[in-house]
């Protein structure tokens, strides 16, 4: 994958990078040259990640400590790069509340709401354009990549907002990436399905979720390998087959039951924590 340097370096952002898919995401752009820009809320995870990535790969490696849930995040990563040159960015953060909907606090509603939906707005309006502009100059292309989930592709009991926050995510990147090709930034839903991050493991209550779960390295290379040829893209073949099944063949709600079964095993989480790393992935 070394023309992905030559296509979208020499730096690319990473939000939600401290852990799991985020920083999977990091370790597979360094290994290919690039300089990074990771960003989360916790600031010990990612300074550990960032230590990670300069010993392993000595690239330049630089942190922005961030809130997904405040309002407008771009004008801030902006200033942080001080004007340096990008030519990816990937957003990987989340919140996801557990529990049935209404037994939930609203609050953990709409915090999921910012963390996923309002934020992800922000950065693909700020980015895109941006990236759009780079095009007209250079020649250079851009890239965006969204995490979705392949709960957001149905109703799914038990984790109501943060599916339909992903719905939303995969909408938005499809869209966007039809329109924004040919001006120069390619855009990309990855839509994952279980993910063995510490999010996800935390969230199993004993027993799995009866599906494959796949490592976040191959989640992340999956999607880096397809960005620039579709607006979507679930990767793992088991995972593509339960899409096609569950979601292409089953009636809706019927679909909605069998998820509903497959998530009762998820521990309640009403807090709405941005798990930065947790794109995760119930069935």
């Amino acid at each position: 994958m070394k023309s992905l340097y030559n296509k979208y370096g020499p730096l690319a952002v990473i939000l939600g990078a401290s852990e799991g898919i985020g920083a999977a995401f990091a370790e597979e752009l360094a290994d290919r040259g690039f300089s990074l820009l990771l960003a989360a809320r916790r600031t010990g995870p990612l300074e550990d990640a960032a230590t990670g990535i300069r010993d392993k790969y000595g690239v330049e490696t630089g942190t922005l400590f961030l809130d997904l849930a405040g309002n407008n995040p771009w004008p801030i990563i902006h200033h942080a790069l001080n004007g340096r040159d990008y030519g990816l960015v990937i957003y990987n953060a989340a919140a996801s509340p557990i529990g049935p909907f209404l037994d939930l606090e609203l609050e953990a509603a709409r915090r999921t709401v910012s963390v996923n939906v309002a934020s992800p707005l922000d950065v693909v309006y700020g980015a895109g354009n941006e990236l759009r502009e780079r095009w007209r100059r250079t020649g250079k292309r851009g890239g965006i990549i969204l995490l979705s989930s392949l709960s957001g592709l149905r109703g799914t009991p038990n984790v109501s907002a943060y599916a339909a926050t992903k719905a939303w995510n995969l909408v938005l990147a499809e869209g966007v990436s039809a329109e924004a090709k040919p001006q120069g930034v390619d855009v990309m839903a990855c839509i994952a399905g279980a993910t063995d991050t510490p999010g996800y493991r935390d969230s199993l209550t004993g027993r799995g979720p009866g599906a494959p779960v796949m490592s976040p390295r191959a989640v992340a290379s999956a999607a880096l390998r397809k960005l620039g040829n579709r607006g979507s893209y679930i990767p793992g073949l088991a995972n593509r087959l339960v899409a096609g099944l569950i979601y292409g063949l089953i009636p809706r709600r019927w679909a909605s039951g069998i998820l509903g079964k497959a998530t009762s095993s998820l521990r309640r989480r009403d807090d709405a924590r941005p798990l930065l790393d947790y794109s995760s992935h119930h069935k």
